[in-house]
């Protein structure tokens, strides 16, 4: 050893052994011994030696403090309740490495149950007795903590049991929600899902996943559930919708990991939506009047997304994804080609321009600006706010909009698989082939399913053209 490391100050438990070899070392509670008869001491290598950083004898002495309040509850305990599941996964590491294996050896060894019972039992038949006593009478402290050291030394690292917070790192990197080059409002929604699944990892805790762990995960999603109704301003379908993306997460870690839970929603209660009503056809009217000759500069933005939302039922973050240079807006078949991401495969459609086209052509680029520099929330209040100046309608909401597009097509009596066409209904039974939505303008322009499509949304909005 050298004169330098004899010098050296050691942490607290920390001795050298063999002049250069760190070892932990640390006194078992008289209660304990006296109890028990242990031995006095724990000791256990800390596998550095004195030539080890400051970081590397800290961190090997983090997980030796670990190691040694699991050995002093394995010796005062005799339920497997004594300990959390991350001091019975220490445990088992700690015995392991006291039988000299290493966890993994017996992965790919023929008979590896059998192997492990012997080296955990001495006998090839008590592992697999284990799960008979489970079922009858339960496990004790120590067999609780043998199974583990099995799974261990049997089980790929992949399917050993992980804790909740760290599946939900894998589900959360197989789903993509932190892709930073997804669209704003796509990781704006990614970040919604994380923290309500964040949210709920904090109610159950972090744990390690089991079979027994089911009722435990039902709990957390009451609790969940409870929590956000007992906070007023949400209403159980938005609850519902949220323990949706929980259910996702907890599905897929049962299929990754082979476990056989199946985890409910609860009851929630029962609510009444708001209705959202579709405007008047003389209401409807007005609005067009108004938006084509009274509109201010600062209001031809939402004047032209108002006009596009009501010939297509078409939603503000379509028209802010929607690709211009595939848009026809002149000429006698003017459209626009939604084809971006949607929210179901029914909304990518082909979507006729038949009223205020000049409007739409002169201020769609500084609307889709607009859209794409402001919040969903923020463009959705502008929106909200000149619908009610125009129509005097104190509950109105562009989301109206797409109602008023389906009573225009049953009041004018337009063929009702065309007009599901153009308005992206998933009950449509005919339907725009993918190979068209993709078609170069002069490709769609020059089809006769636009020509049929133009000449239907005629006929929706009629009363809007005359």
């Amino acid at each position: 050893m050298s004169k330098q490391a004899q010098k050296k100050r050691w942490p607290k438990y920390v001795l050298v052994a063999n002049g250069k070899d760190l070892q932990y070392q640390r006194r078992v509670p008289t209660t304990i011994v006296e109890m028990t008869g242990c031995k006095p001491l724990y000791q256990r290598t800390l596998n550095l030696t004195v030539m080890a950083t400051e970081s590397q004898v800290h961190t090997a002495l983090v997980a030796a403090h670990g190691a040694y309040e699991a050995h002093c509850k394995m010796l005062s305990n005799s339920s497997p309740d004594a300990l959390t599941d991350s001091e019975i996964d220490i445990a088992a590491t700690e015995l392991l490495r006291k039988l000299k294996k290493r966890p993994q050896s017996l992965v790919f060894k023929a008979g590896k149950v059998d192997l492990a019972s012997n080296i955990l039992f001495g006998h090839e038949d008590d592992l697999w007795n284990l799960a008979t006593l489970k079922e009858f009478r339960g496990l004790t402290l120590e067999e609780t903590v043998k199974e583990r050291a099995a799974e261990k030394l049997t089980q790929a690292a992949k399917y050993r049991p992980k804790t909740l917070v760290a599946v939900f790192k894998e589900y959360a990197a197989y789903k993509g929600y932190y892709d930073k080059t997804l669209s704003t409002q796509k990781r704006r929604n990614n970040q919604k899902v994380l923290k309500r699944i964040d949210r709920f990892t904090e109610l159950v805790g972090d744990q390690f996943l089991s079979k027994e762990i089911e009722r435990q995960l039902q709990t957390g999603v009451r609790c969940y559930a409870d929590q956000r109704l007992d906070e007023g301003a949400v209403a159980p379908s938005s609850v519902n919708r949220e323990l949706t993306d929980i259910l996702s997460f907890l599905n897929w870690a049962a299929i990754e990991y082979s476990y056989t839970w199946h985890i409910r929603k609860p009851h929630l209660p029962k609510h009444t939506p708001k209705k959202r009503k579709p405007l008047a056809q003389p209401v409807q009217q007005h609005l067009v009047r108004y938006c084509l000759n009274n509109a201010t500069d600062k209001e031809k933005i939402a004047a032209c997304i108002i006009l596009i939302e009501l010939q297509g039922g078409v939603m503000a973050s379509e028209i802010e994804r929607l690709d211009l240079s595939k848009a026809k807006l002149e000429g006698e078949y003017p459209y626009i080609v939604i084809n971006a991401e949607t929210k179901t495969n029914a909304r990518k459609r082909i979507v006729p321009l038949v009223v205020g086209v000049s409007f739409i052509h002169d201020n769609i680029e500084m609307a889709q600006k607009w859209l794409r520099g402001t919040v969903e929330s923020n463009h959705s209040a502008c929106l909200k706010k000149y619908l009610r100046k125009v129509t005097g309608d104190a509950e109105v909401s562009a989301h109206w909009l797409r109602h008023s597009f389906r009573l225009n097509t049953q009041i004018n009596e337009a063929p009702s698989d065309m007009a599901a066409l153009i308005g992206g209904w998933s009950s449509s039974t005919a339907g725009i082939s993918e190979h068209m939505l993709n078609y170069g303008n002069e490709g769609i322009e020059t089809s006769e399913m636009v020509k049929r499509l133009v000449k239907v949304s005629r006929q929706i909005h009629k009363h809007l053209l005359e």
